[in-house]
């Protein structure tokens, strides 16, 4: 998978409405794993700081009648986002 394009086809970062791509980091759901559509999400650098530092758990990411659907916890509340 190419990174970079990935992050340039993203519309918003997967957690919050960011839809600048240039602050976009493509980050794996299975630490360690593969950089494969069904593990990678593009997230903003606010984001993707906020889940090392504990702060956003990123539970999984599913594809569904919608397209792809992220789910997380935010402040201990889980949240579920659509993401295409």
């Amino acid at each position: 998978m190419n990174k970079q394009l990935f992050k340039k086809l993203a519309p918003s970062c997967a957690l919050c409405d960011e839809d600048d791509c240039c602050l976009f980091d493509v980050h794996r759901i299975e630490e360690g794993g593969k950089y494969a559509e069904w593990n990678c999400i593009a997230i903003c650098v606010k984001c993707h700081r906020r889940h090392h530092s504990g702060k956003i758990k990123i539970l999984d990411k599913l594809y569904s009648t919608a397209g792809w659907v992220v789910i997380y916890e935010e402040d201990g509340i889980e949240k579920i986002k659509t993401i295409n």
